[in-house]
């Protein structure tokens, strides 16, 4: 039986993912051209507060769903979905095939390819938990110290690798303590979040950092700014999700179906949102704001038609039960048969 309240939490987290998309692009031209919403207000306010809680929270709840048994089946299926999709994003947008550029995820398809990853570290958290969960933390803040593109996947898989990890070991924990929370409760949260993400946004921090792309190849800090705006960055994000899943609904049947397909919205939208960037100099900050919310709500509308989900769900679980059927198949021949039993040799009767 599915859980309401995860299905409908994802569904709002999703549309967060897609109205975040927008904002950055549907923006007037600034220094960071290919994302100008964060040079500016109050895009940058937006978009600090939504990419404090909706990656985290998201990978969270993923982590919260995942289970070792099926952990390498999946991790296939993501691997099987990044592949083709990758491709027709380079060739869509005029970049050359290369192993080195097939490797580097165009936008968004860099989760798809992070989340292979952390599936195949599962087994590992299952193990030691708490251990993992202290390791990751330390990982992805001393990541910050390498010259890791930050355009590449593994930059952001292992800052975020800490929330799946925290989603798998105390995420249904977490899920079941707030399903009851009440009104007064929840209202400390939402006040607890909006305070903590005014207090980060008025740092006027490099959009590097709430997107977990921060290094020192990406900017120019010491080393110990390096470390503690990770660590910063890390515990604002902690706290922030955490008190926005206490706020959000407990069910709804529109956000239970935008949760349950989840997966089709996030491949698809992307393409949408590409495309649809603006090439409008004279569009006013207000009328592309304006765009960003009502684009978000015809692409998400479009992008959860069952089809697109299904299609790639059924990709995924299609290539990742081919990989994991021949060792199915071998632990069934190699299973220990219990020994035969011999028939004993009959009982004569004693001779008188």
């Amino acid at each position: 039986m599915r859980d309401r309240y995860l299905d409908a939490s994802k569904g709002v987290l999703i549309v967060a993912v897609v109205l975040g998309h927008f904002l950055e692009g549907w923006a007037p031209a600034g220094p960071f051209t290919t994302q100008p919403g964060w040079n500016q207000q109050p895009y940058q306010a937006l978009l600090t507060f939504i990419y404090l809680f909706h990656m985290p929270l998201f990978i969270a709840l993923a982590g919260v769903t995942a289970r070792s048994g099926t952990a390498f089946n999946r991790a296939v299926g993501m691997v099987a979905l990044y592949a083709p999709l990758q491709v027709i994003q380079i060739q869509l947008y005029g970049r050359e095939l290369t192993w080195d550029t097939f490797v580097r995820p165009s936008y968004a398809l860099w989760f798809i390819l992070a989340l292979a990853v952390w599936l195949l570290l599962l087994p590992l958290v299952d193990l030691l938990p708490r251990l993992t969960l202290l390791a990751s933390v330390a990982l992805a803040v001393i990541a910050g110290l390498s010259d890791f593109d930050p355009s590449t996947a593994y930059t952001r898989a292992i800052f975020y690798f800490p929330f799946f990890v925290a989603g798998h070991v105390y995420g249904k924990r977490l899920l079941e303590r707030y399903r009851g929370a009440k009104v007064p409760w929840r209202l400390l949260a939402a006040l607890v979040a909006l305070a903590v993400a005014a207090v980060y946004s008025r740092s006027d921090v490099s959009p590097y950092w709430p997107t977990g792309q921060a290094t020192l190849l990406s900017l120019d800090v010491d080393d110990q700014t390096m470390l503690l705006g990770r660590a910063a960055t890390l515990a604002a994000m902690a706290v922030t999700s955490v008190a926005i899943l206490a706020v959000l609904p407990r069910s709804g049947r529109v956000l239970e179906a935008l949760g349950q397909r989840s997966l089709g919205i996030y491949v698809m939208h992307q393409f949408v949102v590409l495309e649809l960037r603006p090439d409008i100099p004279d569009w006013t900050r207000d009328q592309m704001l304006a765009a960003c919310f009502g684009l978000t709500v015809a692409t998400v509308l479009v992008a959860q038609l069952p089809p697109f989900d299904r299609f790639f769900r059924d990709w995924a679980k299609m290539w990742g039960d081919a990989a994991t059927k021949p060792f199915s198949l071998l632990r069934r021949a190699t299973r220990r048969r219990p020994p035969a039993e011999h028939p004993r040799p009959p009982q004569h009767a004693a001779q008188p």
